[in-house]
């Protein structure tokens, strides 16, 4: 018998699950050094991130669960896959690019753990890791070369942003 109530709490996860596969796509084409396609996939789970949470909402099952596979799925498409890229592309495998990499991730990861634990404002505290991931995006696509010291020192700024107490607007 069809258990209506579990399929309807399945389908915003699928799209979530879409955002992590996506994500790791984007991984494993960044390692390929296909940069485009691997930006053209965080663009993918981006759409997905999105979806999964207004159709939660829409049907009401949003969850406890859905919250913590959405953060998961964050920190692989919109932490690791854009760290991998600044390290691999916009500082071209240094050992600076690789500290910058792993700052990323640790702040990033620091971001979502927050977010999860704060109550529902009407603002973000600290940057988004979409937003960082659009950012990351922009240097990519463009093919936006700058050099490795102003790199690292912008891309750790922005680290650094995921992790503040800066108010941004959120626009949902």
């Amino acid at each position: 018998m069809l258990n209506i109530n579990r399929i309807k709490k399945a389908i915003p996860h699928a799209f979530t699950l879409g955002n992590l596969a996506f994500g790791f796509l984007a991984i494993t084409y960044t390692f390929k050094q296909e940069y485009l396609l691997a930006s053209l996939l965080i663009i993918l789970a981006s759409i997905f991130d999105i979806i999964d949470g207004h159709v939660a909402r829409w049907l009401d099952v949003s969850s406890e669960l859905g919250k913590q596979l959405d953060s998961l799925a964050d920190a692989t498409s919109f932490v690791i896959a854009p760290a991998l890229m600044v390290y691999l592309k916009l500082l071209e495998g240094s050992n600076l690019g690789l500290f910058v990499g792993v700052v990323i991730s640790i702040c990033g990861i620091l971001r979502l753990a927050k977010f999860n634990l704060l109550k529902p404002l009407p603002h973000f505290v600290g940057l988004p890791t979409p937003w960082f991931a659009v950012i990351v995006l922009v240097f990519v696509m463009g093919n936006i070369m700058i050099g490795q010291f102003t790199g690292a020192i912008l891309f750790l700024i922005l680290a650094g942003f995921m992790v503040s107490n800066v108010r941004l607007p959120n626009f949902k």
